[in-house]
């Protein structure tokens, strides 16, 4: 998929999981090298993600995702350069951690 496409199926999954009154800023988008990993750090339960060819698509993925208005932290692209997997989930006060 291209990145365009990757950014309408992370928001189909948006769509299929959010609740009522949710807003994209309520789900958290990441990159990381480890999603088993992440996931224990986040404290969280990815709703999807996806394998990218090159950190650099990660990345670009990630910054789209900012743009479509999903929390991405105080550093959008942050990572190293085995960061291939983009992953999204939704923040839960006093569960996950951002």
């Amino acid at each position: 998929m291209s990145i365009k496409e990757t950014v309408v199926w992370f928001n189909q999954h948006y769509a299929e999981s959010r609740n009522n009154g949710d807003t994209k800023n309520n789900f958290y988008c990441g990159i990381t090298c480890d999603l088993e990993r992440r996931a224990n750090e986040h404290n969280a339960s990815f709703i999807c993600h996806t394998k990218c060819d090159t950190f650099d698509t990660a990345q670009e993925l990630e910054k789209q995702l900012h743009e479509q208005g999903y929390d991405t932290g105080d550093k959008v692209g942050n990572g190293q350069e085995n960061s291939i997997y983009v992953y999204m989930y939704r923040k839960i006060h006093g569960v996950t951690i951002e």
